[in-house]
């Protein structure tokens, strides 16, 4: 659900973008980072320069070895840039052991030029694990938001 609020021209922009999914677990996530449901997608216009708070909620079930969620910008039908550097995932979106873990937390992402288009940046969910399932279904939804705060150091 986009919420808006006045841009520095003064005219009317979604600031804050939210996505929900129940449509079903994501049970069957490979080893390489891979984008999840299309409808998991937030755009907001952005900036170079704009930060981007980016948080999810969700649910790795018991099992597996591992699980990583992290999000991309996504421009022209191809990722751009991972939003967390690393293969770890930033810390609390990923669990290194068979235990079931929340997923929690926020990061501050600074968009870059090559992630504009049409004045907006695209972000999606990319997971990957070892027989871990992302819990996708029923009381356990995964959500996620982005808000765009501005620039940096305004």
């Amino acid at each position: 659900m986009p919420y808006y609020g006045p841009s520095a021209g003064g005219e009317s922009r979604i600031v804050l973008a939210t996505a929900a999914w129940d449509g079903g677990d994501f049970d069957s996530i490979g080893g390489a980072y891979e984008t999840l449901d299309e409808a998991l997608d937030l755009v907001v216009p952005a900036a170079a320069g704009d930060v981007v708070l980016l948080e999810p909620h969700g649910r790795w079930r018991s099992g597996g070895a591992y699980g990583v969620l992290n999000a991309a910008t996504y421009v022209d039908g191809d990722l751009a840039n991972y939003c967390w550097p690393g293969s770890d995932g930033p810390s609390g979106w990923g669990i290194g052991s068979s235990a079931q873990s929340n997923i929690v937390g926020s990061i501050p992402y600074i968009v870059q030029a090559d992630d504009i288009e049409d004045n907006s940046v695209r972000f999606v969910l990319v997971a990957k694990a070892d027989g871990k399932t992302l819990a996708g279904s029923g009381s356990e939804q995964l959500t996620w938001t982005a808000l765009n705060t501005g620039l940096q150091g305004s």
